[in-house]
């Protein structure tokens, strides 16, 4: 079984630590080792020569004053293992003499500069011998015994130290490292839910990241989970729009042609009539649904053959008072009042007829959801890079439920609607390279925003409540 990354990353760094810890922890204790031990011998060594160079080493008061000087027990012996003089003394000194006599470094021959150490241990202490020849008596020699128990304990002391430093810095490396790989590892995971959950379907925005290499990734995964949901709306609006423009395309082709043919001949049946008989007003009438049902057929048209745009210099103050002027009657007789308000913009490239239809459209929509009248409010403003139009009612509002349907075909809120309506505008305004966007208005209603970018520049609708 795979070991998760967290552990990949730990167990190599704990093993290297505590390898690093454990070199450093031997070569410490072996440099004190021989750091205290050099001691010890470089004492003995100094302690021998000095006594083998004395003429009154066997007079019992001079080992003694040499014992106090030297803080070590001195032993003189002659060939076959003889004493000839010693400061040894206690329960001990029987077991010490015969160990001290009994190593290979006791009688070894040599020069009046030989000098041999010994490592000895008796009844549980250890001990440094150092052994030199005397100048006299013949084939005699000294031993200087130094106690070295006290260095031994401290050494072990130590070397225990070192064990329990070496293991607490070992967990102290192993919990910092479970921290420090943790929190990595936790934004990765973080990264493989998030991917998991968009491939299921789920749009949750991700979590903004740090600004290290983890949060750069995390925001690379987040634009690039935007870009793609981005993508898969559009080419799905288009395949919708696709499907949606064959079937109005046969529609309007198997409308049109019979409602020419009614129209004409209710417009002759009206030429025939006296204008004030009521067969007339009949007529006027069925002329009135013929024209609603063409502005249908119309619709579908452009759905379904949408046609090169035909743009010139345009004001858009011009163009947004034109489609004001020509429903502002209707909009009076309906009891709802215009507000308008124009900045001061530069000219843009349009095809003014195209973008009043998609403004007429707009303000219709907004005259419809005030059935019993109230305040529509058309204003432009320059916007970075951009024009800004703003049509606002002060209707009900849009159910939340359905506000990401309402740019789809044949989607409409009004009971006698068609739903192509905003369909189109849409399209008119992304063809102009423009974007448009339904907001909530801060007294209710429904606010729809408009953004043409001016020539040579790109804009965006930002996200923002309509004033």
């Amino acid at each position: 079984m795979r070991l998760k990354i967290h552990y990949q990353i730990v167990f190599p760094f704990i093993l290297v630590s505590f390898a690093a810890i454990l070199a450093t922890a031997f070569v410490s204790y072996s440099l004190l080792s021989r750091s205290l031990e050099a001691r010890l011998e470089d004492q003995a060594r100094r302690a021998s020569r000095m006594l083998a160079q004395s003429d009154f080493l066997l007079g019992s008061s001079i080992l003694d004053r040499f014992k106090a000087v030297l803080d070590a027990d001195i032993v003189a012996y002659g060939a076959g293992g003889r004493v000839l003089a010693t400061t040894l003394e206690g329960p001990d000194a029987g077991d010490l003499l015969r160990s001290v006599l009994a190593t290979p470094s006791a009688q070894a021959g040599g020069g009046d500069e030989a000098f041999r150490t010994e490592r000895i241990t008796v009844n549980g202490r250890t001990y440094r011998v150092g052994y030199r020849p005397l100048r006299a008596p013949a084939q005699a020699h000294v031993a200087v015994i130094a106690d070295a128990s006290d260095v031994a304990a401290a050494t072990r002391g130590i070397g225990r130290t070192l064990v329990l430093v070496g293991l607490a810095t070992l967990l102290l490396s192993a919990l910092v490292s479970q921290l420090v790989v943790k929190r990595v590892t936790r934004r990765l995971l973080e990264l493989t839910e998030f991917t998991r959950r968009f491939g299921r379907g789920d749009r949750t925005a991700l979590p903004a990241g740090g600004g290290d290499e983890i949060g750069q990734l995390a925001g690379a995964f987040g634009e690039m989970a935007r870009q793609l949901h981005a993508s898969e709306e559009k080419l799905l609006r288009s395949e919708k729009l696709a499907v949606t423009g064959m079937l109005a395309a046969r529609v309007a082709h198997d409308v049109r042609n019979p409602l020419s043919s009614i129209k004409m001949q209710a417009q002759l049946l009206r030429s025939r009539l006296d204008g004030t008989s009521a067969a007339n007003e009949s007529l006027q009438a069925i002329l009135r649904d013929i024209d609603q049902v063409e502005w249908v057929v119309k619709g579908l048209l452009e759905l379904a053959r949408p046609g090169e745009l035909k743009t010139r210099p345009a004001d858009v103050n011009e163009v947004v008072g034109e489609a004001v002027q020509q429903v502002l009657p209707a909009l009076r007789h309906r009891k709802i009042a215009v507000e308008t308000s124009f900045a001061e913009i530069p000219a843009l490239a349009l095809d003014v007829d195209r973008l009043k239809q998609a403004l007429l459209n707009l303000i219709l929509n907004g005259a419809d959801a005030m059935p019993a009248g109230g305040r529509l409010t058309i204003r432009t403003a320059a916007a970075a890079g951009a024009v800004q139009i703003d049509i606002c009612d002060e209707g009900t509002g849009i159910d939340p439920a359905i506000r990401p349907r309402l740019f789809d075909p044949f989607m409409s809120t009004k009971r006698d609607g068609v739903g192509l309506g905003l369909v189109n505008t849409r399209s008119i305004v992304e063809r102009h390279g423009g974007t448009i966007e339904l907001l909530p208005g801060q007294a209710g209603g429904t606010c729809a925003r408009i953004f043409l970018p001016i020539a040579g520049q790109t804009t965006s609708a930002p996200v923002e409540s309509a004033s």
